[in-house]
């Protein structure tokens, strides 16, 4: 499987940047995009839920940056993994799963709806798959920010390395 960071430009702004990951499964397959698997998968059934996602993430991209009281913090199982979930609103049941680096870089996952009668993220199926791909794209990022193969741009707002590309 090949794997690389993708910039999103229609959500990002002077204040925050956000992230998906580009990944191939297959050496002939398509390229296709965690961010964008998620919007194709639930665009119907949860659309007023994406619509708002979306506001708000646009609004943190061009306003209000990446701030930590817009996520629910430490949702991987390692203290400092970096994987949270977009704040979601009550009576809202769709959790989007990202990898907070700052304030003003956020790497965009996948997710699903999280259904107010399941406590945590470990009593979904799917939920898990996710949560657990987060945190193994989270680990890599991580060295890869450590040995300087990626690096952080002066201003704070973007990743730079090599094709920023993680595996």
């Amino acid at each position: 499987m090949k794997a690389k960071l993708h910039y999103l430009n229609s959500i990002s702004g002077p204040k925050a940047s956000f992230y998906s990951i580009n990944y191939q499964e297959l050496v002939d397959g398509p390229t296709k995009q965690l961010f964008n698997d998620f919007l194709e998968e639930y665009q119907s059934g949860y659309e007023n839920e994406l619509m708002n996602m979306i506001g708000r993430l646009k609004n943190m991209g061009n306003t209000n940056a990446a701030k930590e009281e817009y996520f629910r913090l430490d949702e991987g199982l390692d203290w400092n993994d970096l994987v949270c979930a977009l704040f979601d609103i009550p009576e809202k049941f769709l959790r989007l799963y990202c990898i907070r680096i700052s304030e003003q870089i956020v790497i965009l996952g996948n997710g699903g709806p999280k259904p107010k009668y399941i406590r945590a993220w470990q009593d979904d199926p799917r939920l898990t798959k996710e949560v657990n791909e987060m945190m193994e794209y989270s680990r890599i990022i991580r060295t890869k920010l450590e040995n300087m193969d990626f690096r952080i741009t002066s201003d704070g707002l973007h990743l730079e390395g090599k094709n920023l590309r993680l595996i």
